[in-house]
């Protein structure tokens, strides 16, 4: 089973460097733009199934990119909760919470602010991973499937896959980028990462 994974176009939050986490944070114009670059990249192909993060800047990106098609919504594959810290500038709240929110950015665990551990968002994301893997083994499984979802949950993925420690930082995933994975003979492999429309 073919499965590309999509993040949401640009959101206002994203411009604002603000923090968005499960807030209905909404697509700017740019990010509206990005969604239908991807629609062009992807629209020679026929997808059996599109999940789709059920906040409200992946359902917009989900409506560009395959317009008319069903999309199944799912909790598991949301951003990171960051609880009251939704809509709020980084840079306001490095001023306003110091060394204490310094701390919870660097270790992505955001109990401290109502929000969730960086465990709690690898649990659910996992969880997920391990549906498609069904999915996958199923008598008449999906050829092609799209998953709209966000940069956390994208890179969640990706530890899931390769069972690496590597900081999210380190792995770029770009507004509206598409990177593809294959579940074959029961394991994952990458085939491409990031690719998004400003490449030829």
């Amino acid at each position: 089973m073919d499965v590309y994974l999509i993040r949401h176009g640009q959101t206002t939050t994203n411009a604002e460097k603000a923090h968005a986490g499960w807030a209905p944070a909404e697509l700017t114009e740019e990010g509206r733009i990005q969604a239908e670059r991807t629609r062009q990249l992807l629209k020679e192909n026929d997808f059996d199934r599109v999940y789709v993060s059920d906040l409200v800047r992946t359902r917009q990106t989900a409506d560009i990119i395959f317009p008319g098609k069903e999309h199944i919504l799912d909790r598991r594959i949301r951003e990171r909760h960051v609880g009251i810290l939704e809509f709020q500038k980084i840079s306001d709240c490095i001023e306003k919470y110091g060394a204490q929110y310094l701390d919870a950015r660097a270790r992505r665990d955001f109990s401290a602010f109502q929000g969730e551990t960086d465990k709690q968002m690898a649990d659910r994301v996992g969880d997920f991973m391990r549906f498609l893997e069904q999915i996958a083994m199923e008598e008449n499984p999906p050829k092609k499937t799209a998953v709209v979802c966000h940069g956390g949950s994208i890179y969640h993925m990706f530890r899931y896959v390769f069972d690496t420690k590597m900081t999210e930082e380190r792995l770029t995933v770009k507004n509206c980028s598409i990177s593809k994975f294959i579940w074959e003979n029961g394991r994952w492999k990458m085939v491409f990462w990031n690719l998004d429309g400003t490449i030829e």
